[in-house]
């Protein structure tokens, strides 16, 4: 009798160690998170898909409430099935799958203010544009892009929808100027951090005599506007000499007073002790010229070419 032939044994899968801790691992990980959802969005029942399609169903035909809840049903098939599936189901249920969407965020956004439910299915739908603090300072009777909770229940959802986008609008422009203006200090503040490196690298004397020259550049601005007021305080003058009557005395020295204060803020700032009022200083561009002899070389008059004192 001819022997018969032995079939060959499967071949055998040998997975490594590592590989099967991950699986395990990955598996606690699911189990946790699921564990998780089923505490915030489930009940006391155990999951089963059809039971959440039924109810799912029979919540999004009553009110907002129970849209509420058909939301955290959608949440728990979607943690609980592969996306696929999920689809599936929200067929079944005959929910598209953009308003799953809203629905999964109305029950997150609104499932700890129940109250807010009030203004209907629709509004609370249109309202799941606010963050976690504006939901709750609209829930507290606060305004929150210009409308109240009292306003949302008198609105028309359309009404309702062109106001958030407005306020949304407006929050966003102002928000984009806020971000420029910060650009552009951002950049003074790093234009104003190179100018510091760059003087450290010059020679100490340099650096000096350049804010010396800053000093008197800034100093030299005041002689305009000291022209003005002295030719305003002459104008002041001919009008009473001429018989006109003035009552301005007060405000000139008001006018100089307020100079002198913010002078002395600076000296204060900056503990100047020794600025004497009864010394006599000239200005570089006074010694220019006049025969005083001035180590600081020839300046010119401040103004737009008043760049310091020339170099030798």
């Amino acid at each position: 009798m001819p022997r018969q032939r032995t079939q060959a044994a499967a071949p055998v899968t040998i997975v490594a160690e590592e590989v099967v801790e991950q699986d395990l691992k990955a598996h606690d990980e699911q189990t946790g998170r699921l564990r998780l959802v089923d505490a915030e969005y489930g009940s006391v029942a155990p999951y089963s898909r059809d039971r959440i399609e039924h109810e799912i169903r029979w919540h999004l035909a009553l009110s907002a409430e129970s849209m509420l809840e058909a939301g955290r049903r959608l949440i728990l098939l979607r943690e609980h099935e592969p996306h696929g599936e999920f689809l599936n189901s929200l067929e079944r249920v005959g929910v598209a799958p953009r308003m799953a969407q809203k629905l999964m965020q109305a029950a997150q956004k609104f499932g700890e203010r129940p109250e807010l439910a009030q203004v209907g299915k629709s509004k609370l739908l249109e309202l799941t544009v606010l963050d976690d603090e504006q939901i709750n300072l609209l829930a507290e009777g606060g305004t929150v892009l210009g409308v109240l909770l009292d306003d949302v229940d008198r609105m028309t959802v359309s009404e309702l929808r062109a106001k958030l986008r407005e306020e949304r609008k407006a929050a966003e422009e102002a928000e984009a100027v806020a971000n420029k203006l910060l650009a552009a200090k951002n950049e003074r503040l790093d234009e104003l951090d190179r100018e510091l490196a760059r003087r450290d690298r010059l020679p100490q004397d340099d650096v000096a005599g350049e804010f010396c020259t800053r000093l008197w550049e800034a100093a030299g601005a005041f002689l305009g506007p000291q022209q003005e007021l002295r030719a305003i305080f002459s104008a002041i003058d001919q009008h009473s000499a001429s018989g006109g009557e003035t009552s301005l005395y007060q405000t000139q020295c008001n006018v100089l007073v307020w100079l002198m204060w913010r002078l002395e803020e600076i000296r204060q700032a900056y503990h100047l002790v020794d600025v004497d009022l009864q010394s006599v200083v000239k200005a570089p561009w006074e010694q220019a010229g006049d025969g005083t002899d001035s180590s600081n070389g020839d300046w010119p008059l401040p103004g737009r070419d008043f760049i310091g004192p020339a170099k030798g």
